[in-house]
């Protein structure tokens, strides 16, 4: 791996259904705008690349 590398997790916090073992940090929900999302993902990795 190179000096430069970079790995990047993007977690989407929104299910069908909460799974009883799960620890993440997630919400069932039956809609989610998706569009609304990636550009908060998106406004949030520019904020922290400038």
């Amino acid at each position: 791996m190179t000096a430069n590398a970079l790995a990047l997790y993007i977690h989407w916090p929104y299910c069908a259904a909460k799974c009883p073992y799960c620890d993440f940090n997630s919400y069932a929900r039956q809609t989610v705008s998706e569009t609304r999302y990636l550009a908060a993902v998106l406004r949030e990795i520019d904020h922290y690349a400038t």
